[in-house]
Formats: structure tokens, C-alpha cells, sequence
């Protein structure tokens, strides 16, 4: 096959046949093409000059299974023996093949362009063999004699070689990496994209790992200008791949971050790669990685995490490096991210279309089969978390199929992928009315409620329980959802959320039960005598947090589905102004028995404090609808039976009661006004047995309660004031003698137990 193509023969199909006949040798018996590897490199170094013919994929095909060991091509040993012996029989064969062409000054100049050729195609199948021909100095320097040619396969495959020659120190250490940047700079020029493209990774390469050469270099220049484009063009997938892995290698450095967000750069629109995405499934772990790399924030391992406790970053610093083998032997780390230029970097990709290439590399990698795609949904899910990050990315997130790729990553067996899926899925499910969601089996906004209520339930800190109530009060408003709520478990996993130490938390999983007190079988459990649930709704409504009073006290009716925005984006933290909790007390108090109920939990005295207390207007609002309801419904639980004449007054509680209309009555809330009123004459009506208080007798009730309340307000000051005050402060510093004898009880402990070991080990012998 080699020599069919060294001789230009005319008659392709010798070549072929005789490549195909090569290739099936090596699937058979592999030991036996071994015998020959010499020869079958140099011939096959002819074959792989064009990277977009079936030769070439069939002799890199051929390479990779005679350039792996046995052990490691059927996924079985790990004799670390054996594969140091195989690659050093697969290095001096690569040499015998390769190094004579190359070093030779009178050698003819197609196979010296072949035996270039060679240096990629093994360097692609085997880095541990390639580098090790890299390293022989003569070897790299003789392949630099190209790069002044106008041959665009040379030049492709010395920019790809000078990519994978970045990797080695010694090969780009201070002044010897020069004359390599200059060649690479100049291909960067070049108007063809293959070479452009390979020399992108070269140079972002070199600026990550070699510090001392990135201002020469200058990442945020041409290099990134060159990359971005190659990124917005059409071009052959296999050209997008290398583009966007030098846009991986660029998105680590901190610095590159920061100029992309200060000076607003895009990368335009992005559908581009995600068609070559999907038709080159070799672009898709570079892709994600590029992304998670520019917008996600870094992930520690376990080992990292243990030794940020014990040590500090110098330390670490200096124990990766001896690692490496002495200062120096590593690049230097990069330093943290910020996580507001994170943030606003998700934004611009979100505008760019990324998330239709995110959804690309979701579906193929969830149609991978044994898990193989793990990794990619892992990153693909902590990116949609950072692009949602932001309200005003949430609708075009669900617009470009962003929201069933989380579906898919959250439903994922992988704990963390699953965890960041399901949040990101909070953080979108506040925004958006839940009617605006895609309605294809299997990934309607039913298929959210799981995945949330794992959250609210094993969430590992306060803010993912927060948003996650936060979503499900959003989608508890529709019907259908609500009651896939409660089929799922919901309303049990809220209650046990509302024992969260966290205010914020409390209040979020009460405003989603508020909405789902609208539903028969909730409905049911706050009719039923000494119910859990009407004291926990009674009890935080006579709390001293006023939101939480709000969502306990129940609300006003929603407004009609047409009235809803589609897709609204209200403050992070906030549940969607289209629907505001409804059910709760106010309402509740509609129906005789849950009244009861209510009333039996002592609903009354926090509705009174509320309308007599309170000056907000939505929760004036409540009180009065909720005293309103009481009065219609329950008036002889709260008055007592009627009587055959006139009572002369009213017992204690239905005095403050009716106290509370009164002054309801006149107040400058209008809906609250109404209310009370209603129920005034309401009660006029059904009891016109019960007396009216005189107006002196309600002012001074009304009085004696705000008196009693700010009494306690500032008792609870001044306790907290003294906690304050009781705080010890500080230890004065030791005096010098107190160091000395510490010093000298410290050294005497020292001895000690020198001489119990030294008494120990005399005992062993």
C-alpha cells in the first residue's frame, strides 16, 4: 500500500485493497504485524498526508492497534512490566522507521514530507511514543526545516506536531521555544483553516503551560481573535474540533476570562459547531470541556478538598511541584476564578446558541450505551446550572431545548449530575409560568416535580432547598402539576422542610403548600379535628416573620391564565409574579369545617394581631378576608350560641374580634375595607342579637393589645442587647514569663516521650 503510493501508481484500488488486506491482518493478529512495525510505519507514514481520506483513517486505524499494547486494546492487566516493555520495542521501531528520513540531508523531499507525516499519525495514536521521538533533539529540529514551505499539509502537520510537543518542558524551555512560537505565529496567518486551527491549539497550549512565554504570545490577541472565528465559520468538523480544544486550552486561564467579559466579546452564533457536533462525535468532549472550562466554576476533588484544610495554598503549591520533580517541573497554577465573570460569561453563551449545541451533546451522550457519556452530562449539566444562573437567560434556555436537556441529566444515575441538573431546573422553574413549557411526552414540566422534590429532600446546603420551594410554589398554581405534586409525595416532603432553621427556607415551603391547599385531598387534612396541619398554618401565621405571615394567611384569587406572562423573569430568589400563592387561611376559612378547625388550632388571636398590628396592605388584606370567612361561617363558634334577647356584651375574644372589623372597617386598604365591612353587615344580619362594642370600648382594647405587643418588642431588644453584652471578650496576650514556662513544659513533654520511646525500642530489642 506504501508503495503503491511512494511510486504514484496510477491504479488507486491496488493501494486500497492492499491497506484493506493490512488492516484486517492487525484485527486478526496483531503479534504478527508487530514483526514487521518498522516497515509498516514508513510505508504507512505515505498514506495519512490528506486527513480527510479514507486512507488516512484506515492507516490510523492500523497504527492504533499495533501502537497499543494487547493488555490495554481488550480493556484487560495492568502489568506495568509489560507495557514498559512494549513501548520501548514501539519507540525503536517508530526510530528505525522514521529518524533516518528525517535526519538525512540528502534525503528526498517526499519522504521527507512522509516521514513528517509519520511523526503526526503516531503522535495521534500514541503521545507516549511520539513524545519519546520529540525528545530526540535532532528528530525535532529537523522537522522544523518545513515550516518555511507553502505545503499545507507539512505545515498542518508541523503545527500539529509543535501542539502535541507543548506538553514537554524541556522542549519549549526559555529560548529554545522561540523559534517554534515564531513558525506557529506565522501559521496563524496562514489563509487556510487547517493549519490555522492547529496552530490555535499549539499556541494556547504553550501559553497555559509555559508562563514565560504567554506575554510574548499574547492569548487575548490574534490567537483569540483567530480561534473565535474559526468557531463562527463553516467549516469541516474536523476543523471545529481543533479550534474548540484550543478554546479549551484558552478558557483556563483566569486573565482570558476576564477580558472576554470586560470587553464583551462574543463568539457568534454558535449553530455552526453544534451541526458539526452532530456528525463528529470526537468533537463533543472537547466542546463540553471548553464550555464548562469558560462559565462553570472548577471542580476539587476529594484529595484537593483535604489538603486545602491541612495546608495552605503556597504549600500545595510547592508539594506540586516536588511532585514534578523539583521547581519548575510543573507549570505554575492558575489563580481562582471569579464568580461574577463566570456568571456573566454563561450570559454571553447563552446569547451566542450555546445551549442548542448543550442539547446536541446531551442526546448523544444519554444514547451512549454503558454509561459512556457520564462524563459529558456531568459538565453539560454544571453549565445549564450557570447559564440559569441568570433570570434573563432562563426563557432562551427552555426556548433552545436547554430544559430537556436537563431533564435528562437529572434523571442521570450520577449523583452530582443529578443534583446540578435538578438545580438548574429550580433556578429555571422560578422564572418561567409553567404553561410555557415544552409538552412532549416525557419531558413536560411533570417531569420536573421528581427531580425537585429529591432536591428539597437530600439538597446539600439551604439555598438549593430555597430555590427549589421556590419552583415548586411556581408550578403548584397549574392543576395538573399540583396534583403531580402531591402524587409524588410533595406535600410531606414540604412539611418536613419547614423544621430548616433557614427563615427563607420555611417561607418558600409554605407559599408552595399555600397553593396546594386548593386541592380536595389537602383540603381534607385541614378538615379533619386536631389537624397538624391547620396549627402549623396558625402557627406561622402568628409569627413575627411578615412574609411568613403572608403565605399563611393565605391571598387573593389568581389571575386568570390569559393574565399570566408566558415568560416572566423576576429577581433571583423571587416566585413568579403571574402567580401569587393562593388557599391558606383566608381561604380556607370558607368552609365551615376547615373554619372550625382553624379556629379549634386558635386561628383567631394571630388574625386579630395581624389587622390590628400589622400596616402592610396585603396582609391587612388577608386578615380581613380570613376574619371575614370565620365570622360568616363560624359565627356561633366564635360568638357563642345565639340568645333569645340582647346580650349585654361579648366574651373577651369575640369582643377583640369584632374589634378587629371595626377598625378593618375604616381602614385605608380598600380590599380589606370591603371585606370587613361585608362581614359587619353580615353579621348584623345572621346575629342581631350580638351588641356592636362602642367606638371608646374598641380604641381601647385596640390601644391596650399595641401597648402590650410593643412592650414585648422591646423586652426582646433588650434581651438581645444583653446577650450581646455577655459576650467574653478576647484573652489578653500571655505574658512573657506565662510563654516561657509554656515554652519549658512543652520541651520537657518533648523529652518525655523521647525517653518512653527510646524505652520502648530497648524493650523490642
Amino acid at each position: 500500500a506504501g508503495g503503491a503510493a511512494a511510486a504514484g501508481a496510477p491504479d488507486a484500488a491496488v493501494s486500497r485493497a492492499a491497506l484493506d488486506g493490512v488492516l484486517r491482518m492487525a484485527e486478526l493478529d496483531p503479534e504478527a504485524c508487530r514483526a514487521a512495525l518498522p516497515d509498516v510505519i514508513r510505508s504507512l507514514s505515505w498514506l495519512v498526508g490528506d486527513d480527510e481520506t479514507e486512507a488516512h483513517r484506515s492507516s490510523l486505524a492500523i497504527l492504533a492497534r499495533l501502537l497499543t499494547p494487547a493488555a490495554a486494546a481488550n480493556g484487560k492487566g495492568d502489568d506495568k512490566s509489560e507495557d514498559e516493555a512494549f513501548h520501548k520495542g514501539a519507540c525503536a521501531a517508530a526510530e528505525a522507521a522514521l529518524s533516518p528520513t528525517l535526519r538525512d540531508p540528502e534525503a528526498e523531499w517526499e519522504a521527507h514530507a512522509a516521514a513528517v507525516h509519520g511523526v503526526t499519525a503516531v503522535l495521534e495514536v500514541n503521545k507516549k511514543v511520539g513524545a519519546w521521538l520529540l525528545r530526540q533533539e535532532s528528530i525535532f529540529w529537523s522537522l522544523a526545516e518545513v515550516a518555511e514551505l507553502e505545503d499545507e499539509g507539512l505545515q498542518r502537520s508541523l503545527a500539529e506536531i509543535y501542539a502535541h510537543a507543548a506538553a514537554d518542558v524541556s522542549l519549549f524551555k526559555d529560548k529554545e521555544g522561540e523559534e517554534p512560537i515564531r513558525h506557529l505565529r506565522a501559521f496563524l496567518r496562514s489563509p487556510r483553516p487547517k493549519v490555522r486551527a492547529r496552530a490555535c491549539v499549539a499556541l494556547a497550549k504553550v501559553c497555559l503551560l509555559h508562563h514565560d512565554h504567554r506575554a510574548r504570545i499574547d492569548p487575548t490577541g490574534k490567537l483569540l481573535a483567530a480561534t473565535r472565528g474559526l468557531l463562527e465559520a463553516k467549516v469541516p468538523p474536523h476543523v471545529h474540533r481543533w479550534a474548540v480544544e484550543a478554546l479549551m486550552y484558552l478558557t483556563l486561564m483566569p486573565d482570558l476570562k476576564e477580558h472576554l467579559a470586560e470587553t464583551g466579546a462574543r463568539f457568534g452564533s454558535l449553530v455552526a459547531v453544534a451541526h458539526s457536533a452532530s456528525k463528529d462525535p470526537s468533537l463533543h468532549h472537547a466542546l463540553v470541556s471548553a464550555l464548562g472550562a469558560l462559565c462553570a466554576p472548577r471542580e476539587k476533588s476529594d484529595e484537593q478538598k483535604r489538603l486545602e484544610q491541612e495546608m495552605d495554598e503556597a504549600q500545595i503549591e510547592q508539594m506540586r511541584q516536588l511532585a514534578a520533580g523539583g521547581a519548575g517541573g510543573a507549570a505554575p497554577s492558575e489563580r481562582k476564578d471569579d464568580p461574577a465573570v463566570l456568571t456573566k460569561l454563561a450570559a454571553t453563551l447563552v446569547e451566542d446558541d450555546a445551549v442548542l449545541v448543550l442539547a446536541e451533546l446531551v442526546a448523544a451522550a444519554a444514547s451512549r450505551p454503558g454509561g459512556s457519556g457520564a462524563s459529558t452530562l456531568h459538565t453539560a449539566a454544571r453549565v445549564l446550572l450557570s447559564m440559569a444562573t441568570t433570570p434573563e437567560a432562563r426563557g432562551k434556555i427552555v426556548a433552545q431545548g436547554g430544559f430537556k436537556a436537563l431533564l435528562t441529566c437529572a434523571l442521570c444515575e450520577h449523583e452530582p449530575t443529578a443534583t446540578s441538573a435538578a438545580w438548574a431546573l429550580a433556578k429555571v422553574g422560578i422564572s418561567i409560568n409553567p404553561v410555557a413549557y415544552p409538552r412532549r411526552p416525557g419531558s413536560g414540566p411533570e417531569s420536573m416535580v421528581k427531580p425537585l422534590l429529591r432536591l428539597v429532600d437530600g439538597a446539600e446546603h439551604e439555598l438549593q432547598q430555597f430555590e427549589a420551594c421556590l419552583a415548586l410554589c411556581n408550578l403548584a398554581t397549574h392543576p395538573e402539576l399540583q396534583q403531580r405534586i402531591l402524587t409524588c409525595g410533595g406535600w410531606r416532603t414540604l412539611t418536613m422542610s419547614l423544621a430548616c432553621e433557614n427563615e427563607l427556607v420555611q417561607r418558600a415551603a409554605l407559599e408552595a403548600m399555600s397553593n396546594l391547599t386548593t386541592a380536595d385531598e389537602v383540603a381534607a387534612k385541614f378538615a379533619e379535628p386536631g389537624s397538624t396541619e391547620a396549627k402549623i398554618f396558625v402557627g406561622f401565621c402568628g409569627s413575627d416573620d411578615p412574609k411568613a405571615q403572608l403565605a399563611a394567611s393565605g391571598a387573593d384569587d389568581p389571575p386568570p391564565p390569559e393574565a399570566a406572562t408566558p415568560l416572566s423573569h423576576p429577581p433571583s430568589g423571587q416566585p413568579s409574579s403571574a402567580h401569587p400563592p393562593v388557599g391558606a387561611i383566608a381561604t380556607l376559612a370558607g368552609d365551615p369545617e376547615i373554619g372550625s378547625a382553624l379556629l379549634g388550632a386558635g386561628a383567631l388571636e394571630p388574625l386579630v394581631n395581624i389587622a390590628l398590628l400589622s400596616d402592610d396592605p396585603p396582609l391587612l388584606h388577608r386578615a380581613a378576608v380570613g376574619l371575614a370567612n370565620l365570622f360568616n361561617n363560624n359565627a356561633d363558634a366564635i360568638l357563642g350560641p345565639a340568645a333569645p334577647t340582647d346580650q349585654s356584651e361579648l366574651p373577651g375574644p369575640a369582643l377583640t374580634a369584632v374589634g378587629a372589623l371595626i377598625t378593618l372597617s375604616s381602614s385605608p386598604v380598600e380590599p380589606a375595607k370591603a371585606a370587613a365591612v361585608g362581614a359587619l353587615v353580615q353579621l348584623r344580619k345572621t346575629r342581631p342579637d350580638v351588641p356592636m362594642p362602642p367606638a371608646e370600648v374598641v380604641q381601647a382594647v385596640v390601644a391596650n393589645i399595641r401597648a402590650e405587643h410593643a412592650a414585648r418588642v422591646a423586652e426582646a431588644e433588650a434581651a438581645a442587647a444583653a446577650r450581646e453584652a455577655e459576650v467574653p471578650a478576647p484573652a489578653p496576650a500571655a505574658p512573657a514569663f506565662f510563654e516561657v514556662v509554656t515554652e519549658g513544659a512543652a520541651a520537657m513533654e518533648v523529652a518525655a516521650m523521647a525517653a518512653a520511646a527510646a524505652e520502648t525500642e530497648e524493650e523490642e530489642e
